[in-house]
C-alpha cells in the first residue's frame, strides 16, 4: 500500500471520529432536563375520579379545604356561596435545554362543587397550565425575557393537566 492512500484513510478515520466527537458534544448540549416540585407528585396507575361524592356540599367542602392546607397550597378566592375554590399559582417544573432555554412551568386549580342531594355533592378541578421560556445568553435578552409573561399552555400539554387534576382528586378521595 501505498505512503499516500494510507495518509488518506488515516485522514478519513479521524473526520469519522471528529465527527462522531461533536455529534456526541452536540446531543450533550441539547440534553433535556426536567426537575421541580409536581415532577414528584404520582396518581396510583389506574386511578380514576369519582367526580360524585356520598358525602354533603358542607362536608365535602371541608374536606377539600383541608386537602389544599395539608398540601400547602395557597387559595386566590373562595366562595361557598357560588360553589367555587381557585388557588394560587403553584410551581411546577423546569425543563432545561442545556445550550438553549429553560421553561418554567406553573398551574393552578378551579374546583367547583355542586349539591345533588343533601347527601351527594359533585366536584369538578380543572387545571391551568402556565409556561414561560427563557433563552440562554445575554444578559440583555435574558432581563427582557423576565418581562414576559406567562402563556396558557393547557390545550398543548393536556396530558400534563389532566395527570394535575387526577393527582388532586386522589388526594381528596385519600381524606374522605
Amino acid at each position: 500500500m501505498s505512503k499516500g492512500i494510507r495518509i488518506q484513510e488515516r485522514t478519513a478515520k479521524i473526520l469519522i471520529l471528529a465527527g462522531f466527537i461533536a455529534t456526541a458534544g452536540f446531543i450533550l448540549a441539547c440534553a433535556t432536563v426536567t426537575t421541580g416540585p409536581a415532577t414528584k407528585l404520582q396518581t396510583t396507575r389506574g386511578f380514576v375520579p369519582k367526580k360524585v361524592y356520598n358525602i354533603g356540599y358542607e362536608q365535602m367542602w371541608d374536606k377539600v379545604m383541608s386537602v389544599l392546607r395539608k398540601e400547602r397550597i395557597m387559595l386566590s378566592q373562595t366562595s361557598k356561596e357560588n360553589s367555587i375554590i381557585q388557588t394560587d399559582y403553584i410551581p411546577g417544573w423546569e425543563k432545561d435545554i442545556a445550550a438553549i432555554s429553560r421553561t418554567t412551568y406553573r398551574y393552578k386549580y378551579q374546583i367547583t362543587f355542586e349539591k345533588i342531594n343533601p347527601s351527594q355533592t359533585r366536584v369538578e378541578i380543572t387545571c391551568k397550565l402556565e409556561a414561560k421560556e427563557f433563552l440562554k445568553g445575554g444578559s440583555a435578552r435574558e432581563a427582557m425575557e423576565q418581562l414576559r409573561p406567562y402563556e396558557d399552555v393547557t390545550y398543548n400539554q393536556q396530558q400534563s393537566a389532566n395527570s394535575l387534576e387526577l393527582w388532586l382528586y386522589e388526594q381528596i378521595e385519600k381524606s374522605l
